[in-house]
Order: structure tokens, then sequence, then C-alpha cells
């Protein structure tokens, strides 16, 4: 199984009650979501709250694999 660790960046600062729905994520002072994802349906999770929650995503990038056996 392949794990891959992923940034996701929004737009705009978000508050500590929004940072609450990302649990897993590293919260970055730039609104860098960052967190190993191991499998595509977390991904698709976290996107689908940035959009429930209204939130503008400015980018998505794949930073770094890690192979498992």
């Amino acid at each position: 199984m392949s794990v891959a660790e992923y940034e996701i960046r929004i737009k705009g600062a978000i508050g500590e009650r929004v940072a609450i729905a990302f649990e897993g994520f590293e919260i970055s002072t730039e609104t860098v979501l960052r967190a190993e994802v191991p499998d595509q349906a977390m991904l698709h999770r976290a996107l689908e709250q940035i959009s429930d929650l209204g939130l503008v995503l400015v980018d998505v990038q794949r930073v770094s694999d890690k192979n498992e056996i």
C-alpha cells in the first residue's frame, strides 16, 4: 500500500472551529493543510469538507510518497 503526503492550500485563514473538521491534518498560519493520506477516500473527504464549509480551494499537491509493504 502506498501512502502519500498531500498539501492543500485554502484562500484566507480558517478559525479554530473550522480546523477541528480536519483532524489529522497539520494546519499552518498560511492555511495549509498537510497530512499523510492513506487512500484517495480521505483526500476526497477533505476536499468535500472544504467545499461544504464554503472555503476556496487554491491548490492540492502531492508532496511525497511513503511506500508500505
